[in-house]
């Protein structure tokens, strides 16, 4: 899926039709609340997932790919930059290390040999 392309709403709602049914605590919720729950910003600057937003991600067994997140630069700074240059959903665990919901995306991370190597690199 180009994330970059399509809107939070977007997202939400294809996320949530991939969730089965029996198991998907989101049914009948409003989609502007789930936005609010599910992103770090309402808006469709940053694709950064809360841990709401990576439950249902996970939930919807959407393929994603892990690395280390390197911080080669201070860490209010760093998530800045990914929130502006990161164009697919991203979630960032407690251990630091963050999930990346886009092949393409994560195989340019790959070349790059890191996560704020290829983000310096756009």
């Amino acid at each position: 899926m180009n994330y970059a392309l399509i809107s939070k709403e977007d997202i939400v709602k294809k996320i949530l039709q991939e969730i089965p049914t029996e198991i998907n605590p989101f049914l009948n919720k409003d989609i502007e609340k789930l936005i609010f729950d599910w992103w770090f910003t309402s808006n469709n600057s940053g694709l950064r997932l809360t841990d709401l937003g990576h439950k249902a991600f996970t939930m919807s067994n959407i393929e994603y790919y892990h690395f280390d997140l390197k911080m080669n630069k201070p860490m209010n700074l760093g998530l800045l930059a990914l929130s502006k240059k990161l164009k697919c959903p991203y979630y960032i665990s407690a251990d630091r290390k963050i999930k990346i919901y886009d092949d393409k995306i994560a195989v340019m991370i790959n070349l790059y040999g890191g996560v704020f190597q290829y983000i310096d690199s756009i």
